[in-house]
């Protein structure tokens, strides 16, 4: 088998990760909360936006918001969620600590 690099498990668990940009298939989420890793939540289809709604309100991270006319993501709101779970704030940081916590129980 070709060796493609580092696996997906070693990389998450790398101290420098400091969050998780996920599209919320379930196999995702588990995979970001057994690292501890706060969610920035790209939803798509079926039951991702359900399973982002659940993790925003458990607070351990925060879905993008999307474009009120056309339902698009744009730059701006994938940077600014992103900034919101890795800058320091008093929201960023509950989300960061809910993760961790998460990860007790996941991991």
């Amino acid at each position: 088998m070709e060796d493609l690099g580092p696996s997906e498990e070693y990389i998450l668990s790398h101290h420098s990760v400091g969050g998780f940009l996920t599209h919320c298939g379930w196999s995702s989420i588990i995979e970001g909360i057994t690292f501890g890793h706060p969610l920035v939540m790209l939803p798509f289809l079926y039951d991702q936006g359900i399973t982002a709604r659940v993790m925003e309100d458990n607070q351990v991270g925060i879905e993008v918001p999307r474009d009120e006319e056309d339902g698009a993501f744009t730059s701006d709101s994938v940077a600014d969620s992103v900034r919101f779970v890795m800058l320091e704030s008093e929201k960023g940081t509950k989300v960061r600590e809910n993760a961790r916590r998460m990860s007790l129980i996941f991991g």
